[in-house]
């Protein structure tokens, strides 16, 4: 979770203004557009013989990072005044206001038409106007309008100027400095700046389906101890049904591992899991002799199941065990069979990356030599004939989350 961070604005920024010797034209008609390399701008109105000026800078703000589908719940407009015009004083209103790429002077709004775009800060000018730190404004309706996938724009304008207040001799105007400051642009200084905050809601149940990339890898040898240690082989790439436990077909004993893979990135960091189901579809059930289907977290690093990801017997007790199922209560071959989450079940899902799992037998794990009794069960896998991603009896982690920590988070150049 990123600490507090703010959006500052962009050197696109600039202002429009009307200038007339007519007060009303000035009020409803652009006439320029300020150097967009101006390090100060100015919102207000102002007279200076034998003309009226009214003045609406224009801001931008990269917000695209927050993304779709977040709650923002703050939204804080900030600038640092630069001069202090204000003897008569006004309300800044900051209005919705999507100018595009560069400002025109088509972006102008007339006083008399800012009803037509959403208010969402103001600060009254009657509280001063610092020109040595920042100055917050109100807050409107601002979170609902902040652009979460794009640009958040706004105009400024004057209280007196939507009203129709003739400008006269007194001053009523405020100076503020623009994203072009000499002393850095960036947000290093004195630049016009939003912060920022949302809620990341939490998922709807997300089933997440193994690849074609899991397998079996099993020992086999007609001496048990080198079975249960050793690696054989691993079946062929499109095995449909992955087995799990020992079994003797004379003269060999056979030990399987059955390794899964779980794409769980788009979980994505900081999140918190409080849900996670490994579940299973039985293919075939062989447990004459009962066990403990035990699932291990057990990283592989190539693209698919290598000999060298066995695990010797006498190994698995280091792997942490993340869930398990006891075959007395049966092995459905009509059903999926979800399989009993350990409390590390929920640590050790991958939030960036797969989440890679490796189903064995409790009796291998102990080293209990098979005899002529059965104690395995199959289960289907990624290459079911049904069809893979889930179609058919695809292994398959269910999982849920929540954004973990306060839930907030803020952003500062689209960085979250």
């Amino acid at each position: 979770m990123a600490s507090p961070l703010t959006v500052w604005s962009t050197t696109a920024d600039c202002g429009i203004y009307g200038k007339s010797t007519t007060y009303a034209t000035a009020r409803t008609t652009a006439a320029y557009v300020t150097a967009g390399s101006n390090t100060d701008d100015t919102v207000g109105q102002y007279y200076s013989a034998p003309n009226s000026y009214c003045y609406e800078p224009c801001f931008s703000f990269d917000t695209s990072s927050i993304g779709a589908g977040q709650t923002v719940t703050t939204a804080t407009f900030s600038l640092y005044g630069q001069y202090d015009g204000t003897a008569i004083d006004f309300t800044i209103n900051a209005h919705i206001r999507n100018w595009g790429a560069t400002v025109e002077l088509a972006d102008f709004v007339s006083g008399d038409d800012f009803g037509s775009y959403t208010k969402v800060a103001h600060y009254d000018t009657a509280n001063g106007w610092p020109t040595n730190a920042y100055t917050a404004f109100a807050n409107d309706a601002f979170p609902a309008n902040v652009v979460a996938t794009g640009t958040t724009y706004l105009l400024l304008v004057s209280s007196r100027q939507v009203a129709g207040n003739a400008v006269g001799a007194t001053e009523e105007y405020a100076q503020i400095y623009m994203a072009n400051d000499a002393t850095g642009g960036g947000g290093t200084d004195r630049d016009p700046k939003l912060y920022v905050e949302w809620e990341i809601p939490s998922a709807s149940p997300l089933t997440v389906w193994s690849t074609t990339a899991d397998n079996r890898v099993y020992g086999k040898n007609a001496t048990y101890t080198t079975a249960r240690s050793t690696a054989f082989g691993i079946a062929g790439a499109d095995n449909a049904q992955n087995p799990v436990g020992q079994e003797y077909s004379a003269p060999n004993y056979w030990c399987y591992e059955s390794l899964l893979r779980f794409d769980t990135s788009s979980i994505g960091s900081g999140k918190t899991v409080t849900v996670a189901t490994l579940s299973l579809y039985g293919q075939a059930d062989f447990s004459d002799v009962e066990f403990i289907v035990e699932a291990r977290q057990k990283s592989w690093a190539g693209a698919a199941v290598a000999v060298e990801d066995w695990t010797a017997g006498a190994d698995l007790e280091d792997l942490t065990l993340l869930a398990s199922y006891d075959t007395t209560s049966g092995w459905a071959t009509n059903a999926y069979t979800a399989l009993a989450s350990e409390s590390a079940f929920l640590t050790n899902v991958s939030l960036t990356a797969n989440t890679d799992i490796m189903s064995s037998s409790s009796r291998l794990r102990v080293g209990n030599q098979p005899s002529a009794t059965t104690e395995l069960v199959n289960h289907y896998s990624a290459d079911d004939a049904t069809g893979g991603g889930g179609t058919g009896r695809d292994p398959k982690l269910y999982v849920e989350w929540t954004a973990g920590g306060d839930r907030s988070c803020l952003i500062q150049f689209g960085v979250c």
